[in-house]
């Protein structure tokens, strides 16, 4: 009798041999790296209450009651004077979107090649997210020069060729939300910050100190910022005998996508009220097959829609930093 002849593949080749070419890809593994940055941008964005179902929203703001009461002596029959108040609108249509797709064929799947397939797919939401991040911090990078607001002025002022200003009074100015970091962080850059503070002025024209609540910076930054805020004596005198010179420490917020990473944002109490993030939809996805035949392909794409943009710019301070090369 003929010897029984077996014919096999080694990895699929003439005699396709499928449970080989699963063994070669049993483990598909992703090459992952530690130090992952948090996503922190949207901490420094004030959600929007806005409508979101037409190209754009008029918003109208007024003050408080303007002055004080009047001193009458002991006149009891003298009239007095009727309170007023200030009123100013805004129009905000600055939508965006972004989005990220990616596609494969049915066949991979059918060719034991999931464990790749999927998690590119997962993958979607990583991409989407990382570019909504800077996203969060284009505008303060660049907030010397894009405009918002009802006065339609840059972010950061420099008191010069543009003021903050109050409502419903174009001609008073009120000088700059821009300062000078004098060499870095020290006790008189948070001195000059607390200062701002100390301060300012309500839309009513009246002194209304406010705190700082926030502060944005470099992860360099925020490690000298946590010991100036909690040493137990001032760190800059050689004398343990001298106390802190703050108060109270703020939250400190890290991150690496400041575009000069010398540069520190400070935010004051009420902050939200002014900046704000306008939202359509966040992470939108979809998947469709489309083609024929053998040309089939899965396609995933994954979207968001929104827009940042802000009221007023006087509860926010760039201190800016030395530049870098």
């Amino acid at each position: 009798m003929a010897a029984k002849r077996i014919y096999s593949s080694g990895r699929g080749t003439q005699d396709h041999n499928p449970q080989q070419v699963y063994r070669a890809y049993e483990r598909i593994t992703m090459q992952e790296y530690p130090g992952v940055e948090t996503q922190v941008g949207a901490q420094f964005w004030g959600t929007s209450d806005l409508k979101t179902d037409g190209l754009h929203n008029e918003v109208m703001f007024h003050t408080g009651l303007l002055g004080q009461a009047a001193d009458l002596g002991d006149d009891v029959r003298a009239s007095v004077p009727m309170a007023t108040y200030q009123t100013i609108d805004q129009v905000i249509s600055n939508w965006k979107i972004v989005g990220i797709g990616f596609e494969y064929s049915p066949e991979e799947i059918e060719d034991d090649l999931y464990d790749i397939v999927a998690p590119k797919v997962a993958d979607l939401p990583r991409l989407l997210t990382d570019k909504e991040e800077d996203e969060h911090f284009y505008v303060y990078n660049n907030g010397e020069t894009i405009t918002s607001g009802v006065w339609g002025d840059p972010l950061f002022v420099d008191g010069a060729s543009a003021y903050l200003q109050l409502v419903g009074q174009p001609g008073v100015n009120y000088g700059s939300n821009i300062i000078t970091t004098a060499g870095g962080v020290s006790y008189h850059l948070i001195n000059q910050a607390e200062q701002y503070g100390e301060n300012f002025i309500s839309e009513e024209g009246r002194i209304s100190p406010l705190r700082i609540v926030k502060i944005l910076c470099s992860p360099m930054n925020a490690d000298l910022l946590r010991v100036y805020y909690g040493a137990s004596s001032n760190i800059e005198q050689s004398n343990p005998n001298l106390p802190n010179p703050t108060d109270y420490t703020p939250e400190i917020v890290a991150t690496h996508r400041l575009a000069n990473p010398n540069d520190i944002i400070f935010f004051y109490e009420g902050w939200e009220q002014d900046l704000k993030e306008h939202e359509k939809y966040r992470s939108r996805s979809q998947t469709d097959q489309v083609g024929w035949l053998n040309q089939k392909k899965m396609v995933t794409i994954t979207r968001s829609r929104f827009g940042y943009y802000w009221h007023f710019n006087r509860r926010v301070v760039l201190a800016k930093g030395a530049a870098t090369a």
